[in-house]
């Protein structure tokens, strides 16, 4: 394939497989060097990396598990130094966790905060302030639809919370940074 004309840096959280995996490989295909990210899968992660270079861009897999804010934090800065300087942020990671709400105990709730709404704090407090330096950026935190709606669905009650939480993050972000040229949706 014919390289395509660089557009700055992408990282994707959570991109060795699924719905992650398919917005790094199109982030690719538009043009932007891709930063893998994955917990612990890394031949997953190096496959997807393999197949966004035949876009004709960098793309490196970069370990981190994200709902520790050192390693989230150093991800991001590896992720700067790699690809160049992140223009796009994708929060794809999160466990989902459906079950009867008498059976829900601490350690699952806190996971599905840790891993959909921490996660996305991590990344987006390293990352923000780095496109706002530069004057652009696009941030994007993948959201459950059902969150907005504030019906209680015992069964995954944890899940919605967290995600109603990148809800309410993310229009904090748009509010603070729109005024440097960085956008943050869901």
């Amino acid at each position: 394939m014919v390289p395509v004309e660089a557009k700055g840096g992408a990282l994707v959280t959570g991109a060795n497989r699924g719905v992650g995996r398919r917005l790094a490989l199109l982030l690719a295909e538009l043009g932007y060097s891709v930063a893998v990210n994955y917990r612990t899968r890394s031949e997953e992660a190096e496959a997807v990396a393999e197949e966004a270079r035949a876009f004709g861009v960098e793309a490196f897999a970069l370990q981190a598990d994200v709902t520790d804010a050192a390693e989230a934090a150093r991800l991001v800065s590896e992720a700067e130094r790699q690809t160049g300087g992140l223009q796009v942020l994708v929060n794809n990671v999160g466990n989902y966790h459906h079950g009867p709400l008498a059976e829900l105990d601490d350690r699952t709730f806190r996971d599905m905060l840790d891993s959909n709404l921490l996660s996305a704090f991590h990344t987006c407090q390293a990352t923000a302030p780095l496109m706002a330096e530069r004057g652009s950026g696009r941030i994007i935190n993948i959201g459950y639809a059902g969150a907005e709606q504030l019906r209680a669905k015992p069964g995954i009650i944890a899940y919605q919370i967290a995600k109603t939480g990148v809800i309410l993050y993310s229009r904090s972000l748009a509010k603070v940074y729109a005024r440097h040229g960085v956008t943050a949706n869901v």
